[in-house]
């Protein structure tokens, strides 16, 4: 999970920028959108954020496991890729994430290039944004809603897909941003 800053969408009286940023969180697999969060206008995501998030998302995954699941749990068991944020690597954060049986894969700082929802989700929810300016919170969190509505499993499965090839092409190029 890595928030995004929605900057510049929301119009109002405040002078400074960061006063109309929102930050959205996201969970998803190549599956599907697991479950997401816009915080309102002004607030960050700190480690009580994101704790809540994670006890979320728990209640938002699929309840029955699967015959493979039930086979090979640690294959199966869920793999978050965090980048290393205070937020994340808080104490609290890793006792929830501990709590749950969850697992973090490590992530190297400053690489939004291998990190999913920067390089394939976020983008084009930007993008979906350009030229939109919203007069309330509700309307930006309606126009989030939409886009991810509006994306296919295709899309999704596309953007996991891709992270193998994106860690090689990292590697092959000695630790260098990708440029897309």
């Amino acid at each position: 999970m890595t928030p995004t800053a929605l900057s510049g969408f929301l119009v109002g009286k405040s002078r400074h920028l960061h006063d109309k940023k929102c930050l959205l969180s996201c969970f998803w697999d190549a599956k599907g959108l697991l479950y997401y969060e816009l915080l309102p206008q002004g607030r960050t995501v700190n480690a009580t954020t994101c704790s809540n998030q994670l006890a979320s998302l728990a209640l938002a995954r699929p309840r029955s496991p699967s015959l493979f699941e039930k086979r090979c749990p640690r294959r199966s068991a869920v793999h978050l890729l965090n980048d290393n944020a205070r937020p994340h690597v808080a104490k609290a954060t890793q006792a929830k994430l501990l709590e749950l049986n969850w697992y973090t894969v490590p992530h190297p700082p400053s690489s939004p290039d291998i990190a999913p929802s920067d390089y394939h989700l976020f983008r084009p929810l930007k993008l979906f944004l350009k030229e939109k300016r919203f007069a309330k919170y509700e309307d930006l969190k309606m126009a989030v809603f939409d886009f991810f509505d509006s994306q296919s499993g295709a899309f999704l499965k596309k953007g996991i897909d891709d992270l193998p090839e994106r860690w090689l092409t990292v590697v092959t190029n000695d630790g260098q941003y990708i440029v897309d």
